[in-house]
Formats: structure tokens, sequence, C-alpha cells
């Protein structure tokens, strides 16, 4: 897992895809992301971004290109 962090966050990226895994407030600890406990789920879900979903008409447009 590669690691980035700043004064305030810690971020978790699996080489695998670029998915971050982890988003930690280093100030009071609280996690952002659901780490996969198995009591509950064990798996994760991470939002993906910039698109979720399906797109209308399986397409999308960025900088004039379809």
């Amino acid at each position: 897992m590669i690691v980035i962090e700043n004064d305030w966050l810690k971020v978790g990226i699996i080489s695998n895809g670029a998915e971050i895994r982890k988003v930690n407030h280093k100030k009071n600890g609280l996690d952002y992301m659901w780490t996969g406990d198995n009591a509950y789920w064990g798996r994760v879900s991470p939002v993906l971004f910039p698109i979720v979903g399906r797109l209308k008409e399986d397409r999308y447009q960025l900088d004039g290109q379809t």
C-alpha cells in the first residue's frame, strides 16, 4: 500500500487500480473508509470517481470529445 499524508490526513492507496483504501484524519483519529470488518461485511466498496454507475447511452463527453 502506498501512503501519502499531510498535517491533517493520512491516505492509503493500493497500486492495483490506484484504489483508495484508507483515509484517516490525523487530528481526531477518525477513519473515513470502511475497512472490511468480517463481523459485518468483510469486503470493501470504495467510492469510485469521476463516474459511479452507468452513463446515459453509455457515453460521456470531456473537452468536447465524446
